[in-house]
């Protein structure tokens, strides 16, 4: 420890030596078992920043939505927004992935139990513009995203399956 500084609290000094020399058993003792990975703890942060997105894009539109308020709503900084999505747009676009993946699982299993191909495409069809037209993602994939995302949302969609149903 260092003498002589007046009021000031000691200072350890740490040295080479004594940072290799140090007793570091207690680390070997310690367990990763329940520790999540990175890439765990990353997938989670994007799911909850995706889920309080789309709530948010549903009930207020993309343009009345604040990067700040998505940011405290998934208890993430800006700064981890920024680094998974790039900017709200990225976001707007997980959003609209997340919402076309869940109408096309929907689709699916839908076209699935129907014996007839026709009808399957008929029925998938309606259920289609009754999933896109639900309360909860109306103004996301009628009203926001055509004005987001211009044509790559509906590259997008078309290369998601649409172009198979139209």
């Amino acid at each position: 420890m260092r003498e002589g500084r007046g009021h000031l609290a000691p200072v350890i000094e740490l040295t080479y030596e004594s940072y290799v020399n140090a007793d570091n058993s207690h680390t070997d003792r310690m367990s990763t078992k329940g520790r999540r990975s990175r890439a765990d703890a990353a997938a989670e942060t994007m799911a909850r920043l995706v889920a309080v997105a789309q709530v948010a894009f549903a009930e207020e539109g993309y343009g009345a939505v604040s990067l700040d308020a998505l940011a405290a709503g998934a208890g993430v900084t800006r700064g981890a927004l920024h680094h998974h999505f790039g900017n709200k747009e990225g976001l707007f676009r997980a959003v609209v992935e997340r919402i076309d993946a869940e109408i096309g699982a929907g689709l699916e299993a839908l076209y699935a139990t129907f014996d007839d191909r026709w009808t399957g495409l008929r029925g998938c069809y309606h259920a289609y513009l009754d999933a896109v037209l639900e309360p909860s993602r109306r103004r996301i994939g009628v009203r926001d995203m055509p004005a987001v995302m211009g044509m790559e949302g509906v590259d997008l969609l078309m290369s998601a399956g649409l172009a198979e149903l139209v």
